[in-house]
């Protein structure tokens, strides 16, 4: 049976200190966007019971008695729910908090001048990127198609598209790679 993660056993950091395997990078947007959700859900629900307990307090003050107890009911749901909002908040940023600074050290591995054209892109799209660009350094064997610092590691016009249309890179960065096809120096 095929293992589900590739990466798992792997360094795929490459030895530097700051990089961060993809599987890892996954696993944290992963539990970002779960905490996100129940979140919502926890806000929604909250705010159901807060409409629900105000209609139960405008009923009929004949059946007030058998209100109190719905209220006092209502009240201990609102305060562990709330109580369960506070956890996530600070988990949702630090995720986020965390996500950034990943995406600074991956910006840091482009030239400068290309960090504004990339610094917009998901975390997650730019380490797909920056995986399939192997940003070339010199010296590198000029003879291999897709080597040159120029195509950015892209074979071809029809890798850059796929790339565009997979959100991997912007459509200004596309559009630069392939007139280096186009118009080769």
């Amino acid at each position: 049976m095929a293992d589900p993660d590739p990466d798992k056993g792997k360094d795929t950091g490459g030895g530097d200190d700051n990089t961060v395997p993809y599987s890892r990078l996954k696993e944290v947007v992963g539990e970002r966007n779960t905490a996100r959700e129940e979140l919502a859900g926890l806000q929604t629900r909250l705010a159901e019971l807060e409409k629900a307990d105000k209609d139960r307090q405008d009923g009929d003050a004949l059946k007030r008695g058998e209100h109190e107890t719905v209220i006092e009911k209502q009240k201990a749901d609102i305060e562990a729910l709330t109580a369960k909002v506070g956890d996530l908040e600070p988990k949702a940023k630090r995720a986020e908090e965390w996500i950034e600074a990943q995406k600074l050290i991956l910006l840091e591995k482009l030239p400068e001048d290309q960090r504004e054209v990339y610094k917009d892109m998901s975390l997650e799209g730019l380490a797909k990127h920056l995986a399939l660009m192997e940003i070339t350094k010199p010296g590198t064997d000029a003879s291999r198609p897709g080597s040159t610092a120029k195509s950015k590691g892209y074979e071809n016009p029809v890798d850059v598209a796929r790339a565009v249309q997979r959100g991997e890179i912007t459509v200004k960065v596309g559009d630069e790679l392939i007139k280096t096809f186009m118009h080769p120096r």
